[in-house]
């Protein structure tokens, strides 16, 4: 919660009581997509990517902001051309960041012992990484600090469930969605914040039975009461969800016969050519967390995009 505001040139800067940090209003940087480099206090430096929507030039509140993570073998430009989120940015005026990954023969997270990626054991601290990228965002971008949104596929969903037990981390991120990882029976979730889970039936990383029997212990963990609500989306797309009692809504949804894929993407490898019955992985998550922008700032039916 900015503490100090101060009308300087146009532009408003917010200064972050307790946290040393200052954000501008409007952003840092112009419109469109930039390669930045940050310093991660005892690592060296990292790239992220980012994209400012064209209107953020005219805004002068804070607006959202997404933190995406790439799955192992991937990197950002690539992981934005499966999710079009760059694309909804633009049409809702929120702040896409996609952190990148380290590694020689194939980009990835280093999320614990029980990971997947050629990263995983190495020295790598990407914990520390993302509190770098949380701070640069706070400082750079007119960010709304009660909006900060962290979504992950494969190796990077390993990663989502690695920041929810970084207190400094989960204490920034207002939901998480993962996909297209389930990690294991021994992979800990720690917060209670709202957890959107999407993965294909077919999906080696993420099936069926495995994602809802996380989804039943996140609702266990949050304590959440009552049956689960089951919606069908189509033939193939299903989503299970409970919020009652809950101390942070939880979600899963699955696609039978998607294998390890983004759901309704067009691009890449073999999964470019989907059933337009599969649930478009992108606009459920933006759903998912519309709802939480809605409770957080008490609005309703999307009040909060405009």
């Amino acid at each position: 919660m900015c503490q100090i505001t101060v009308l300087f040139a146009g532009a408003v800067f917010c200064c972050l009581g307790g946290l040393g940090l200052a954000k501008q209003c409007p952003p840092t940087l112009k419109p469109g997509e930039h390669e930045i480099s940050i310093n991660v206090p005892g690592s060296g430096s990292r790239s992220i990517s980012v994209y400012v929507p064209t209107n953020m030039d005219a805004l002068k509140s804070p607006r959202p902001g997404y933190l995406t993570l790439h799955g192992c073998g991937s990197n950002p430009g690539k992981f934005e051309t499966v999710t079009f989120l760059n694309e909804y940015a633009e049409r809702n005026n929120f702040f896409n960041v996609y952190p990148k990954g380290t590694g020689f023969l194939a980009l990835g997270w280093n999320p614990g012992p029980d990971g997947v990626c050629i990263t995983v054991g190495s020295s790598t601290r990407d914990a520390d990484f993302m509190a770098a990228t949380i701070d640069w965002m706070k400082e750079n971008l007119c960010l709304d600090d009660d909006l900060l949104f962290a979504s992950g596929f494969s190796n990077g969903g390993e990663m989502i469930f690695n920041m929810s037990c970084d207190a400094r981390l989960d204490s920034q991120i207002a939901a998480y969605a993962y996909s297209g990882s389930v990690g294991s029976a021994k992979t800990t979730v720690c917060s209670k914040k709202p957890m959107l889970g999407m993965c294909g039936s077919n999906d080696a990383f993420c099936k069926e039975q495995d994602l809802l029997a996380l989804y039943e212990r996140l609702s266990s963990d949050r304590g959440c009461t009552g049956a689960s609500t089951e919606k069908a989306y189509s033939n193939l797309s299903t989503c299970v969800s409970r919020t009652a009692g809950c101390s942070g809504a939880v979600e899963a949804c699955y696609v039978r016969g998607l294998d390890h894929c983004w759901g309704g993407a067009t691009c890449c490898d073999d999964c470019s050519v989907q059933s337009p019955d599969n649930l478009p992985f992108t606009e459920h998550m933006l759903e998912f967390f519309q709802k939480v922008r809605d409770d957080v700032k008490g609005t309703t039916n999307g009040a909060s995009e405009q």
